[in-house]
């Protein structure tokens, strides 16, 4: 990669200025290469019908559930949890999360990735759904995640820091929590 970027003409970034200042300024001033800071990407379609496209995995009950939910809530008082389309954690770190947010005592909507085959009941802990009624909500599958992120309900967003997911609580304002994980 390094070699690459050697010989090319200059660098094209998804981000933009005000974030990555330092590094536009080392890229021009130390290296003397040229630089585009393009992004961020997703903010080319502002409007609600493009905004409000996903992936190739669509459960338009669970997105009416997901709209419903979030409209019942007061002003920066949900946690947004997601780790992203990449990321596959083991049961024993889904039940940690789990864990924590119930003692955490805060709504929170909570994004789960897992593979259709998988049995919630190994890391589901018993009676979790229930006792979270009203409080947290979980979704499997994908989400319109730019119009959540938007969404004066969402207070703060627990995720893995992955460009995207950054760049998107970057620009909707919401302040993030973030922690290393291992993709699987």
């Amino acid at each position: 990669m390094h070699e690459s970027w050697a010989k090319s003409y200059g660098i094209i970034v998804n981000s933009f200025y005000e974030l990555e200042q330092v590094c536009a300024n080392y890229y021009m001033d130390v290296l003397k290469r040229k630089v585009w800071l393009i992004g961020p990407m997703f903010l080319c379609n502002r409007d609600g019908k493009e905004k409000g496209k996903k992936g190739n995995e669509v459960s338009g009950d669970e997105d009416e559930l997901l709209l419903k939910w979030r409209d019942t809530k007061k002003e920066n008082s949900v946690v947004y949890v997601c780790y992203g389309t990449m990321t596959n954690f083991p049961d024993s770190q889904l039940r940690e999360i789990a864990i924590g947010l119930e003692a955490s005592g805060h709504q929170f909507l909570w994004i789960v990735r897992r593979n259709k085959q998988e049995d919630d009941k190994e890391w589901f802990l018993e009676g979790f759904e229930k006792r979270m009624k009203g409080k947290g909500l979980i979704i499997k599958g994908w989400v319109l995640q730019v119009l959540i992120l938007e969404h004066q309900a969402i207070g703060a967003f627990m995720m893995h820091c992955r460009w995207n997911l950054t760049l998107e609580a970057v620009i909707a304002g919401v302040p993030m929590v973030t922690t290393l994980v291992a993709v699987e």
